[in-house]
């Protein structure tokens, strides 16, 4: 199966695959999604969340989890062909640490 471009981080440009794996990492440990305004608080002055969020969309679009936005808060999800896989013991919060 041939990869697409946006598959791997290190095809990005320099300035974004760092903010790209900031962006990822924030999102990952979250306790509850994330607005834009507490992701901008943690990114770098001069990076283009608009653009990362869709290139990290990109990127997770065909995973096993996808990045999503819902009430206008990000965080990643179950791929909804998967989401009837999950038995009910994962499908809890994650509480914080």
């Amino acid at each position: 199966m041939e990869k697409k471009h946006e598959d791997n981080v290190m095809d990005f440009p320099t300035e974004h695959r760092d903010n790209l794996r900031i962006l990822e990492a924030l999102l990952f440990a979250a306790s509850e999604p994330l607005d834009a305004e507490s992701i901008k608080a943690r990114l770098p002055k001069k990076a283009n969340l608009e653009k990362l969020i869709n290139l990290l969309k990109a990127q997770y679009d065909s995973r096993g989890v996808n990045l999503v936005k819902t009430a206008n808060k990000w965080s990643f999800k179950t791929a909804p062909d998967l989401a009837s896989m999950m038995p009910v013991s994962y499908t809890h919060l994650r509480l914080p640490t």
